[in-house]
């Protein structure tokens, strides 16, 4: 990470999870306590939920822009140079596309989701809680974007310096 714009965003998906973790813990403590007390939350459980998912979301974003995210490494690196560079573009592709569609896919499903609210607090439109997906998606892209240079700098100097000490 070399940009004063990539800490930041690394710094700002470190606090949006911690934040959304914490606000998570809140939650279901005081849903805990209350319901031992005897009155309970009906919204708690949804609201957990969609918590998780923007949770997941961040996480996943952050996971993408360290490139810690699920991968075969061992597999990609054991393959001779130019298909190694070929692979990593084809993945990197394929991966960007999925999120793409994801987003698009959120798009298309708008016009389904007017005029719905969510079960707990009918006056929050689900919409608007399902933001989590096309913004989580957005987030992951430029996470992936912002990882992508330093990924190819680095496996094309592995794989040079790897040819250069077979020689």
């Amino acid at each position: 990470m070399n940009s004063s714009f990539e800490r930041t965003y690394k710094r700002g998906l470190e606090w949006s999870g911690m934040a959304l973790v914490f606000s998570l813990i809140i939650i279901v403590v005081l849903a805990v306590v209350l319901r031992k007390l005897g009155l309970s939350l009906q919204w708690y459980d949804e609201i957990a939920s969609i918590l998780l998912a923007w949770i997941t979301y961040i996480g996943a974003a952050l996971a993408a822009l360290n490139r810690s995210h699920l991968g075969f490494p061992d597999l990609v690196a054991s393959l001779p140079r130019k298909a190694h560079l070929i692979a990593f573009i084809f993945t990197e592709i394929v991966v960007l596309m999925f999120f793409v569609l994801l987003i698009y896919g959120f798009i298309q499903l708008l016009p389904v989701m007017r005029g719905m609210g969510l079960a707990s607090l009918p006056g929050i439109p689900v919409w608007f809680v399902q933001l989590a997906l096309p913004i989580g998606s957005a987030l992951f892209i430029v996470s992936q974007i912002i990882s992508m240079r330093g990924t190819w700098e680095k496996i094309s100097t592995v794989k040079l310096s790897r040819l250069n000490q077979e020689e």
